[in-house]
């Protein structure tokens, strides 16, 4: 499940084209009453949507980023990291690290 909070999909929103909101409709599970945003992040209309509006790899920070959330090693290794410590695991800022030692050379750069 992945729960956004009413600003974070406005700012969501923003970022994306206007049809961005209906795309991701079907995966919606339900409203929680703080508001809160509730979505299958497993429902095809779900995945579809983080396909299409996700931007392009950075550098290698994403790309592992990505690949170990694909594995799905990443979102346990995050809380068992939060869990353990009681602390933010970090990852961001690994991630931008890692972008800035190997950055992707864009076509147009």
């Amino acid at each position: 499940m992945i729960l956004i909070t009413p600003a974070q999909l406005q700012a969501r929103a923003a970022e994306r084209p206007p049809e961005y909101l209906q795309e991701i409709a079907p995966a919606l599970v339900r409203v929680r009453p703080d508001g809160v945003h509730e979505y299958d992040d497993r429902h095809p209309a779900w995945r579809a949507a983080v396909k299409k509006y996700r931007p392009a790899p950075r550098g290698l920070g994403d790309t592992v980023e990505r690949t170990l959330d694909a594995t799905g090693i990443g979102p346990v290794a995050k809380r068992i990291i939060t869990t353990v410590t009681g602390r933010p695991c970090g990852c961001a800022k690994r991630r931008d690290f890692l972008n800035g030692l190997v950055p992707y050379k864009r076509q147009g750069e």
